[in-house]
């Protein structure tokens, strides 16, 4: 009988060194796609909701869902995603999957069905007069209709926000990765879900000034308002 050569020390060092290697290589690319996926998903997410958004504002009177101010049968206030419930078959497309660590505070009790984590938020500045970025609608006034919307394919309703308290929402001149403003959770991109239904990515170079806050006259050419003006362009309080 022919006796099994064994591995010498040197060849076994050889085959450990290479398949160490090779799972340096294959685990950075593994991971890519993982993220990558975890954002179509969440890209996928972001469609379902803009949808239903544009079946509910059909529904009533065209006018678009609002962050807030929404009240169940005992009168506990609600937050957009109770407006969208009926729309919307699974409440997980309300949480990204590649949420990051800091981002499971619970958002007030404001929540959908008891969820209370959240991490796609809703432009609030579609809900001020036109070109005026603090002037708020009152609560009882509806937000604006379909039909005045300037630019549906350039303003944007529902992006990845940082899910830190007021994760519900996002807000003009707000610091990216903190409360009430964007995330940055995928390769440094924000997510964004327009009023045409469709859903794009930007850098978050491009969304943000030097500092890291939110501007409106934005590189990536999208629009905070329900009209596009230049970001001079103040009209007067309506409101005595």
């Amino acid at each position: 009988m022919q006796r099994r050569r064994a591995f010498t020390l040197i060849e076994l060092l050889v085959s450990v060194s290479i398949i160490t290697i090779l799972a340096g290589m294959s685990v950075p690319a593994a991971m890519h796609a993982l993220q990558a996926a975890r954002a179509a998903n969440c890209a996928s997410n972001h469609r379902q909701i803009v949808l239903g958004a544009l079946l509910c504002a059909e529904d009533h009177g065209t006018y678009m869902v609002r962050s807030r101010h929404y009240y169940d049968a005992e009168g506990k206030e609600k937050i957009w995603t109770y407006a969208l419930a009926p729309y919307l078959g699974d409440q997980d497309v309300f949480l990204c999957p590649a949420q990051g660590p800091d981002e499971v505070e619970a958002v007030y009790s404001e929540d959908w069905q008891g969820r209370d984590l959240l991490n796609i938020g809703i432009n609030r500045n579609l809900e001020t007069y036109q070109g005026q970025k603090d002037k708020w609608l009152p609560p009882e006034e509806p937000s604006w209709p379909l039909c005045e919307f300037d630019g549906p394919s350039r303003t944007w309703i529902f992006a990845d926000s940082y899910c830190g308290k007021r994760g519900f929402q996002t807000r003009l001149d707000m610091q990216v990765d903190g409360q009430s403003s964007f995330s940055t959770r995928h390769y440094g991109r924000v997510q964004f879900a327009f009023l045409d239904g469709h859903v794009d990515a930007f850098d978050v170079e491009l969304l943000t000034d030097e500092d890291g806050f939110t501007v409106a006259d934005n590189a990536a050419g999208i629009s905070w308002f329900p009209t596009a003006h230049p970001p001079e362009w103040i009209v007067p309080d309506p409101r005595p």
